[in-house]
């Protein structure tokens, strides 16, 4: 049977439980994401993709920084349609219409949602390190993985101290926590407020 969220959709994938409205669908996911079939390579960069078409995506958006949808409220570009409505109806409309059934929290848009049923309910990591054998339920948190971690990058630099960081995000919590003096997470029992759960020894917090 598949997911509760996706029960309208009748053919389920045998493995995760996921379903999609076509059949097409289904084989093309069995082959990408449970038998890690990649078999159309960029001449470029020599990355490979499950279908042809997130390949000619890659290229126009990646290599050829093809980006013609324009925002006309903050004129950020994007390389895809769905980017730039997504980024209009969550940025600027702050709507977030997809609800998880599970957990109540809510999206944007339904990419994310099923991104979000899969690697949170599902607990699916089927993207794996090749040298150390770890897993993870998004591509991009492998190749962050393996730039930070193996290759030893670290492209962002905080612009107040000059320190780097391999992720984006690891900046913003650096520049709110450190420079900004940002205490978001308070323990319920003492009612301190602490920069991440992990620098308290309370077991009770909440991220506000």
């Amino acid at each position: 049977m598949c997911h509760s969220t996706e029960k309208k959709k009748k053919h389920c994938c045998l493995i995760c439980q996921k379903g999609f409205g076509k059949n097409t669908d289904l084989n093309n996911h069995t082959n990408t994401v449970h038998n890690g079939l990649k078999p159309h390579q960029c001449q470029i960069c020599q990355k490979t993709f499950g279908l042809i078409g997130n390949l000619s995506r890659h290229i126009r958006t990646v290599h050829e920084m093809l980006k013609p949808y324009q925002c006309n409220i903050c004129k950020a570009s994007f390389g895809l349609m769905g980017n730039y409505k997504r980024h209009c109806t969550t940025v600027h409309k702050r709507l977030k219409p997809f609800l998880c059934e599970i957990c109540q929290r809510v999206f944007g848009s339904k990419q994310e949602l099923s991104l979000h049923t899969d690697t949170v309910h599902r607990a699916l990591k089927p993207h794996q390190c090749l040298i150390c054998q770890a897993t993870f339920g998004q591509t991009s948190n492998l190749n962050r993985h393996v730039k930070t971690v193996h290759e030893g990058l670290k492209p962002y630099q905080c612009q107040i101290c000059q320190k780097l960081f391999g992720a984006k995000r690891e900046l913003n919590v650096h520049n709110d926590t450190v420079h900004k003096g940002l205490k978001s997470h308070v323990c319920l029992i003492c009612k301190k407020t602490f920069w991440t759960p992990w620098k308290s020894q309370c077991t009770y917090q909440i991220s506000s």
